[in-house]
């Protein structure tokens, strides 16, 4: 997954590669007057084959704020997870921009509170992990009520 900016050069340097190109993100409308914005149509015609948001698994690793290693740390579980991913012939997607949105004060006392954590946390990244081709598994339907913090 890169950034909408960078796709189209990404797409012409994998064309006849084994590398598949992800989205982080589209806007719902197809078309209209979005600033800014970039739609589904508009992303598989510059070669996107696959959204991320719509992955069975996102995975979200935080870390303790007074920890002043967490950026190497996490950085290299998140390298070992994506590596693990590719071997497993699962599909991993970087989320960066996710991070903005669940690192709040509100969803920081929501993962303390259910986690039971001490101390203060802080979200350094998520992924998303699903397939890409090949035998999938059949997907249920999501309940968030369902949805399990690990």
């Amino acid at each position: 997954c890169v950034p909408a900016i960078d796709i189209v050069p990404v797409a012409e340097a994998i064309k006849g590669t084994n590398v598949h190109l992800g989205a982080e993100n589209f806007y719902i409308e197809d078309k209209g007057a979005y600033t800014g914005e970039i739609s589904a149509p508009m992303l598989k015609e510059a070669g996107v084959e696959k959204n991320f948001y719509s992955a069975p698994v996102i995975r979200i690793t935080f870390a303790r704020t007074e920890d002043h290693l967490n950026e190497l740390n996490v950085g290299a579980a998140l390298r070992n997870a994506r590596l693990e991913a590719n071997e497993l012939n699962v599909s991993s997607c970087w989320i960066h921009s996710a991070v903005s949105a669940l690192d709040t004060p509100h969803r920081r006392k929501f993962l303390k509170e259910t986690l039971s954590l001490k101390g203060e946390y802080q979200v350094f990244d998520c992924l998303a992990l699903g397939y890409l081709k090949g035998e999938k598994p059949a997907r249920k339907e999501r309940n968030l009520d369902e949805d399990k913090i690990l």
